[in-house]
């Protein structure tokens, strides 16, 4: 088996997602792997350290790929500076292992599958013990939580501890993490290591006993419940109502805080809006809010994605590229994670084994969520033309006089007529036995409906029809 391992061409990261350490454990007889050159350069890994693990290294993209059986990065295929486009250089029947965001990426999934590659979605794994050292989206967490607050105490205007100097006490600095989540739990504990006096807040009540073991202060609010989380163990939405609530409690905390870390995220949604402009205009000036959630539109209403703005005298860090700011480390973490991954879906010949029905697989297999997710699509179309059609009907019936009853039936039947063409177009969509069905049943129920307009409107012209016998 042949494993690629290409460079990263995403803006600002400089991870790897195969280091040397492990490669060498993977590598045999039966696994061999290719490195393009200078992929590992910017965590720190040379060319020739990828060598001494059993590597080889290439300088040719197209040698990079060509004839791999996996394909590990870190993000999703780009096109690169050259203009090369990576989706079209992974083989068909190939395996490709990385973060693709399926809601974010569906066209290159689109492009993949219709290359015959299988994506594997790297951050889609299940919150279990079995997956736990599989779990790349708990790593970058940890590492955007702890990078938060660095970047927050780098930005801010205070000293973090208490300070006994010969100029008198210095107070320690306020810091407030919204979201105990793998980045809140990491960003309370490192801005406790650096001496502040922390506070946590997380909709999820089972979250206190992990904030206060920590030193830090758990903020409750009276509306939580024990249904505030997912199966997969993140925050639930929360409702409008529930929401300018749970704003009214944060505003407070946050007017005191010197350091605002928010980390609120919902899966496949545009982050919550729990900080707005008038809670930034009741802080200090020279106060920080770093917001983890910005890629996905920010949990404060004035983040500007990718940017640190001023607004009110605050500072607000929307940066992206918190969970790649330590590529060292970030890359260790992915490469143990990719390499107990692979083991996972090997068997004993060396080769990868793709078992749909398997708890890690099923999650992680990205064309599927990519194919659900079109299908759910197509099905809120179809149930919205459905009603659209009822809607249309009943005001076209209900507004014609009972004498033309009769008469509007050729009618009918010419509407009808139109019903058969579309159901026929669902049933041959392709799309599943759930849509042949639905189908095939509107096609029965239409055919119905026109057999019936014309007998009757033929029953109809029999009556004003002249008895030739009879003259």
């Amino acid at each position: 088996m042949r494993i690629a391992v290409p460079k990263e061409h995403t803006p600002l990261d400089h991870r790897v997602a195969m280091t040397p350490q492990s490669i060498k454990r993977l590598a045999s007889d039966d696994v061999q792997f290719v490195v393009e050159s200078g992929a590992g350069l910017g965590a720190s890994f040379t060319d020739d350290e990828y060598r001494e693990a059993g590597a080889e290294i290439v300088q040719d993209p197209k040698a990079l790929f060509e004839g791999a059986d996996v394909v590990a990065k870190i993000n999703s295929p780009v096109k690169r500076e050259d203009g090369t486009d990576e989706v079209e250089l992974i083989p068909s029947g190939a395996l490709f292992l990385a973060q693709m965001r399926p809601h974010e990426n569906a066209d290159a999934l689109k492009r993949l599958a219709e290359r015959g590659v299988t994506s594997f979605s790297m951050e889609l794994m299940p919150r279990t013990t079995l997956a736990q050292r599989m779990d790349c989206l708990s790593a970058f967490s940890t590492v955007a939580g702890y990078m938060a607050v660095i970047r927050g105490a780098e930005a801010g205007s205070k000293f973090f501890p208490m300070l006994t100097t010969a100029a008198g006490t210095i107070p320690p600095a306020n810091v407030f993490i919204i979201g105990a989540g793998v980045a809140g739990l990491q960003a309370i504990a490192t801005a406790r290591r650096l001496g502040a006096v922390v506070e946590g807040f997380d909709i999820r009540p089972e979250t206190k006993e992990q904030v206060e073991s920590l030193g830090a202060t758990f903020v409750e609010w009276e509306e939580a419940s024990d249904d505030m989380q997912t199966e997969g163990g993140y925050a639930k939405e929360v409702s409008a109502e529930e929401e300018e609530r749970e704003q009214q409690l944060l505003a407070d905390h946050i007017a005191k805080s010197d350091i605002v870390v928010t980390t609120a995220l919902v899966p496949g949604r545009p982050a919550p809006k729990l900080i707005s402009e008038e809670m930034v205009k009741g802080m200090r000036p020279g106060s920080v809010i770093v917001d983890l959630a910005a890629e996905t539109g920010g949990n404060c209403e004035l983040t500007v994605k990718g940017e640190v703005v001023e607004r009110h005298g605050v500072l607000i860090l929307g940066q992206t590229d918190l969970a790649a700011s330590l590529p060292v480390h970030g890359s260790l973490m992915y490469g143990r994670i990719v390499s107990v991954l692979l083991q996972h879906i090997m068997n004993d010949e060396g080769k990868i084994v793709i078992d749909l029905d398997e708890e890690i697989t099923s999650h992680g297999y990205a064309r599927r969520k990519c194919e659900v997710s079109a299908m759910t699509g197509t099905i809120l179309i179809s149930v919205y033309v459905f009603v659209l059609a009822m809607f249309v009907g009943f005001e076209v019936i209900t507004k014609v006089p009972p004498t033309l009853h009769t008469p509007l039936m050729s009618g009918s039947n010419a509407i009808s007529g139109i019903s058969i063409v579309g159901a026929l177009v669902i049933a041959g969509m392709g799309q599943g036995t759930m849509f042949d069905i639905i189908g095939m049943v509107a096609v029965i129920a239409a055919t119905i409906n026109v057999v019936g307009g014309f007998m009757v409107t033929d029953r109809m012209l029999q009556m004003f029809r002249r008895d030739t016998d009879t003259n």
